[in-house]
């Protein structure tokens, strides 16, 4: 609770501007977050599998399609995500109020990497169904389980603040995605892989160790 001390938050002295003002506010969200062991160890966990994450996101559409995925199906799939979301986060807040953060954290990104290794090895569309309901019972889920977990620690004027920054931090972990062409490249010549459908594969997978990593 020290880590939320008003001056903690206060605008830096000198008057150098707004942008000063909100980079040091981002700069105590980053030492609240990180300096308190509660909260250290399930933001580790989502940044790493975020930024993991969204690196093979420029090339899943392409992917789905060449296993004959159409419009439609694609998106049937972000709505099985979306309820996923809906009916698993509650559950997982559930849990977090009784067993604390660990647990359901640990659940819920094993599933989405589960999800992961079975998109990334899919034969047929089916396949692609089935992963997107594991996704949508783990990474669908992770950020809201997080961020309900340590709003409950924070102090209600301060608590719409936070809830912001942990958004902007969710934006900002997508530009890992600027990454992909080198992971494909570096994926292709390490395994010697010569079809584009073995790359994208690749490349998918990786999402599982970032998951698991996390």
């Amino acid at each position: 609770q020290k880590a939320l001390d008003k001056d903690d938050f206060d605008e830096s002295p000198g008057g150098s501007g707004q942008l000063d003002e909100e980079s040091g506010k981002g700069e105590s969200l980053i030492r609240f977050l990180l300096g308190d062991p509660r909260f250290r160890t399930p933001m580790l966990a989502l940044w790493i599998a975020d930024a993991g994450g969204s690196l093979h996101m420029p090339m899943v559409m392409f992917f789905f399609m060449s296993l004959g995925a159409h419009p439609l199906d694609m998106g049937i799939f972000g709505f099985i995500m979306r309820c996923g979301s809906m009916v698993f986060s509650p559950i997982y807040g559930r849990c977090v109020d009784r067993f604390g953060i660990r647990t359901p954290l640990l659940v819920c990104l094993s599933f989405c990497g589960a999800g992961c290794i079975v998109r990334g090895c899919a034969q047929e569309i089916w396949h692609l169904y089935a992963a997107q309901l594991l996704m949508g019972a783990g990474g669908g889920s992770s950020w809201s389980m997080v961020k309900g977990f340590i709003s409950k620690h924070v102090d209600a004027p301060r608590r719409s603040w936070l809830l912001a920054g942990l958004k902007l931090q969710m934006t900002v972990l997508t530009l890992s995605k600027v990454l992909y062409p080198a992971l494909n490249a570096g994926l292709a010549f390490s395994l010697s892989l010569e079809t584009q459908l073995a790359k994208y594969r690749a490349v998918i997978t990786t999402c599982t160790v970032f998951c698991w990593a996390g």
